[in-house]
């Protein structure tokens, strides 16, 4: 006799559909004894090895042995590679677009009570088998939830929930029981004689009553109540949608089952994976657009636009999902003019897309005309084919009975095939089973987002007409965000001169208020007044003054602006050659590592022009002056002002140097003992690097990516003593002010040595380049005459 151990070893085992032989079933004990598992984890734990053992391709309905001790190797290796240090989530190899034509199809087998994989070839036409047994597989699918569902489950315990509890029967069992209730589960469609039926009996007063929640339509599954008449027809009492099963539920039964194609999960490492989402992809987001038309005036300025804050703001998200229709008319058959029109649309989206490298480069953009993010006028489509809905609805109601019959169903087109024709090999595609966390409708009809089941589901609004609706998914957070964007319209123009007038004197009052303030509006305005203040001359100083200031002292340095973060639009010219850089930008984390100060520079561009020397004749010279006397002979003020610096600096020379130089050196050792820790907190990155040279028309050199990395250790920090840097006579050179600037440049390197003294060091410099490229022109003879460095020229 089996001991409770064994019992709820062959339970769990039996919830997969397997048998344990009397090997297996001590094979597991031993497991259980081995590592000391309490009787309370013992559900848990074989639970565990069940999914796996079902996993495997060659895992039988009884289960081996063999199998079964492989699988405990492999959870055995797993276990201890958790103890390796865990890397962060890398989004680009969890993120998966999977092609409805190659989703694996899974359908209901009767005989194991699970699903079985089909391996026979899936066509476009299908057959009638597949039409049969696509609308079998809903069914059965609807049935296994509802009989799973509390209210219909009975307990193994007695109770007095069980008078509660509802059974489903068949219609077998109504013949010959007239004036009895029972409850049916059944498709809703029109028989031969136009009426609606429930799988084979008429219901002439299905819907004469108020109806529960949600939208009845021909070709749904619904659960009716009602009472078996002679006339062999049910008078229905109530009618309703089958119960939503959550996702939880059916991935704790059918985790391991890969209904994507792309690899199982288990619930916990669903779990695990959504609690490391939340922490490490904290502003992970995807933007989801409908009804994207590319012909329309506004769309394409509306998309520069979003893109354009979402550089400036270094806030790229990870997918951009756009929804058609593509056009907003209709492409007529053969018509060459359309067509063209058509694909100079997308050409248009493609540059636009292609002027920001930063999103081209990270962003996935995805273009969806139907089916996985499901773009279909499905509200629309519901309504057309109603039978009954409650009375007095609003729209509020409509959105959650549109959200509630989609998920009830468990299927995207819950339609019959006389109304919605679908794929019938390819039907799998559109099952909701189980139940995904995020469902996006992109439909015509007005926005929403509602989460139903714990499934999120939203509709992103229409990108069409003065306010751009769109919506930004949140996958930490499992929730979506309405946003908008206002179209872009040409500026206005004032064509009566008393609006001129009043445009005029409104722009010099509010000046005067921002620059001068008035004493008649109370703190709170003033308050606001001066943040005005603020924010205006943060603005004028990042774009106008400093550059301004910068093109005062020099001639060479050009910047557009600049601010805490980043400089945009670096132009140096020096000589022959020139250097453009499209923003310098640091930040705290970088892809080198989060512990190093990471300083990026874009779109750099190096022209190395050509030296060419000017002859001597047209070389410009001075002006000479006329040679006299009064040359040699300074004025008399000048001479004694002269004589009184020389004076006093030559006494206050041999007091004051000696104090500078040990303030000077003991900072320069200070920084000497810093070096490490700077260089080691700093790296660069190169992004989009060009360069080209004058001397070779056509030649280019180019990168896509450029990282630069480098670390320093001390080995030695001995200072040398102080010493006396320099004993030579000030008296005379002092009197000469030119000879300021050579002593202050050699009493620094000076102090420099005495700060290194004996201080070595070693230092390891990691320079990494990505995707270079070059091109060059040949001659005549289709030769090429550039000659590199051996280095570069092994690289290139």
């Amino acid at each position: 006799m089996s001991n409770p151990r064994q019992r709820l070893i062959i339970k769990v085992f039996r919830k997969f559909s397997n048998s344990l032989g009397p090997d297996a079933l001590q094979f597991l004990e031993s497991i259980l004894d081995e590592h000391g598992i309490a009787q309370e984890d013992v559900e848990t734990s074989i639970e565990l090895i069940a999914k796996e053992y079902n996993k495997e391709d060659d895992a039988t309905m009884k289960v081996s042995v063999d199998v079964l001790r492989r699988v405990y190797d492999s959870l055995q290796d797993r276990g201890e590679r958790t103890h390796v240090e865990r890397e962060l989530i890398d989004p680009e190899n969890h993120l998966f677009f999977i092609d409805a034509y190659e989703m694996p199809r899974w359908v209901w087998s009767q005989e194991r009570g699970t699903f079985e994989r089909v391996t026979a070839a899936l066509t476009i036409s299908g057959s009638a088998d597949s039409r049969i047994a696509s609308i079998r597989d809903r069914l059965n699918i609807i049935k296994q939830c509802v009989l799973r569902n509390e209210h219909f489950a009975p307990s193994t315990l007695p109770s007095r929930d069980r008078e509660r509890l509802v059974t489903l029967k068949s219609t077998k069992q109504l013949l010959g029981r007239a004036g009895e209730r029972f409850l049916l589960l059944g498709m809703l469609a029109h028989n031969k004689e136009g009426k609606l039926s429930t799988i084979r009996h008429a219901l002439p007063d299905a819907l004469q009553d108020e109806p529960g929640e949600g939208f009845f339509t021909d070709g749904c599954f619904v659960l009716v109540e009602g009472e078996y008449t002679e006339e062999a027809t049910l008078e229905i009492i109530a009618i309703g949608q089958p119960p939503c099963e959550p996702r939880e539920i059916g991935r704790s039964i059918y985790g391991h089952i890969d209904f994507l194609g792309k690899g199982s999960t288990s619930l916990l490492e669903d779990k695990q994976f959504a609690d490391r989402i939340k922490e490490e992809l904290p502003d992970v987001h995807f933007f989801c657009f409908s009804d994207v038309w590319l012909d329309h005036r506004e769309t394409l300025p509306g998309l520069q636009k979003i893109f354009d804050n979402c550089v400036e703001n270094d806030f790229v998200p990870k997918v951009i999902i756009m929804c058609g229709s593509f056009t907003s008319k209709s492409i007529a058959h053969g018509n060459a003019r359309d067509i063209q029109s058509y694909q100079d649309n997308f050409d248009a989206l493609a540059d636009l897309i292609a002027s920001y490298p930063a999103m081209a480069r990270s962003t996935h953009f995805v273009f969806v005309p139907e089916i996985v993010i499901f773009r279909e006028d499905l509200m629309s489509k519901m309504l057309r084919n109603i039978v009954g809905v409650k009375p007095e609805v609003k729209s509020e109601d409509l959105k959650r009975y549109l959200v509630q019959t989609i998920l009830d169903q468990g299927h995207l087109c819950p339609l019959s095939l006389h109304i919605q024709p679908t794929l019938s090999d390819y039907d799998h595609t559109l099952r909701l089973y189980p139940l995904p966390t995020t469902l996006i409708i992109a439909d015509k009809y007005d926005r929403y987002g509602l989460t139903y089941t714990g499934c999120h589901v939203f509709n992103p609004g229409k990108f069409v007409g003065k306010s751009l609706s769109w919506s930004a998914y949140k996958p930490a957070e499992m929730n979506s965000e309405e946003l908008e964007t206002a179209a872009t319209t040409a500026a206005m123009v004032f064509q009566q001169g008393s609006a001129l007038s009043d445009a005029k004197h409104a722009a010099l009052t509010t000046t005067r208020i921002l620059l001068y303030g008035d004493n008649e509006y109370p703190w709170s305005t003033s308050f606001f007044l001066w943040i005005v203040r603020l924010v205006t001359f943060s603005l004028l100083l990042r774009n106008y003054l400093v550059p301004w200031l910068l093109g005062l002292m020099t001639q060479h340095i050009r910047i557009r602006s600049i601010s805490l973060r980043s400089i945009r639009g670096l132009y140096v010219r020096r000589g022959a050659h020139t250097l453009r850089v499209g923003r310098i930008s640091w930040w705290r984390k970088g892809k080198v590592g989060s512990s190093r100060f990471t300083v990026k520079v874009d779109n750099l561009s190096l022209d190395i022009g050509k030296e060419t020397k000017k002859p001597h004749s047209e070389i410009r010279k001075r002006p000479s002056r006329r040679f006299s006397l009064a040359n040699l002979d300074p004025s008399p003020v000048a001479r004694q002002f002269r004589r009184l610096v020389g004076t006093l600096f030559s006494f206050l020379d041999p007091i004051i140097r000696p104090i500078v130089r040990k303030y000077v050196v003991a900072m320069l050792r200070i920084a000497i003992r810093w070096l490490p820790a700077i260089i080691q907190a700093l790296s660069f990155e190169l992004q989009n690097t060009t360069i080209t040279f004058a001397d070779l028309p056509g030649t280019k050199i180019a990168t896509e990516e450029v990282t630069f990395v480098a670390s320093f250790e001390l080995i030695e920090s001995e200072p040398s003593p102080d010493t006396v840097l320099d004993t030579t006579s000030t008296e005379n050179s002092t009197h000469r002010m030119a000879a300021w600037t050579t002593r202050l440049t050699d009493g620094f390197k000076r102090s420099l040595d005495n700060a290194w003294g004996k201080t070595r060091g070693k230092g390891k410099v990691e320079f990494k380049v990505f995707n270079i490229q070059g091109s060059m022109p040949l001659d005549r003879e289709g030769k090429c005459h550039l000659r590199m460095p051996p280095l570069l020229s092994t690289y290139i």
